[in-house]
């Protein structure tokens, strides 16, 4: 959040390892996830969404709907940057579905880049169309949600010592 992604991956790196070797899924969740947050900072588009689905994937299995809202923001961050605004302001109404049904907020650093995120689409997009495409991802269901993330993140995921 300060501008010092690149500096922080390691030790998020190191955390994803001591993860697996503790089979804990949460940990590894949010090491992905937070390496999917360094990779979108660093223009690495691809590795983003690589590092947002397998933490998505691992956060449906056994974390909260907050966990699950965070991963649907990570990804719809990664659609905006790709130009797939639509599709990036689906995924935000996914996520706040997700948000609504766990009576939860986002933490705050995930929280202000979901912000930030949300007013670069708003200016791309008008608040009329924002709105519709929020509301529409907000009333899908899971299998739609699913066939639109394997359209935002077709690529497989990335080693984690690729970034």
């Amino acid at each position: 959040m300060r501008g010092r992604c690149r500096r922080a991956a390691p030790s998020f790196n190191e955390a994803l390892r001591y993860g697996r070797e503790l089979a804990d899924e949460a940990i590894v969740g949010w090491s992905l996830h937070d390496l999917g947050h360094v990779a979108l900072q660093s223009g690495g588009l691809r590795a983003a969404a690589g590092y947002f689905r397998e933490s998505l994937a691992l956060r449906r299995r056994g974390g909260s709907g907050i966990d699950v809202a965070a991963g649907l923001t990570g990804l719809a961050g990664v659609a905006l940057r790709e130009g797939t605004v639509t599709d990036s302001a689906w995924l935000f109404g996914a996520a706040d579905a997700s948000l609504a049904a766990a009576h939860g907020v986002l933490g705050p650093a995930d929280e202000a880049v979901r912000k930030a995120d949300l007013a670069a689409l708003r200016d791309r997009l008008g608040e009329d169309a924002l709105a519709a495409g929020i509301a529409a991802g907000a009333a899908a269901s899971v299998e739609k949600v699913d066939r639109m993330l394997r359209s935002i993140a077709a690529s497989p995921p990335i080693a984690a010592s690729a970034i």
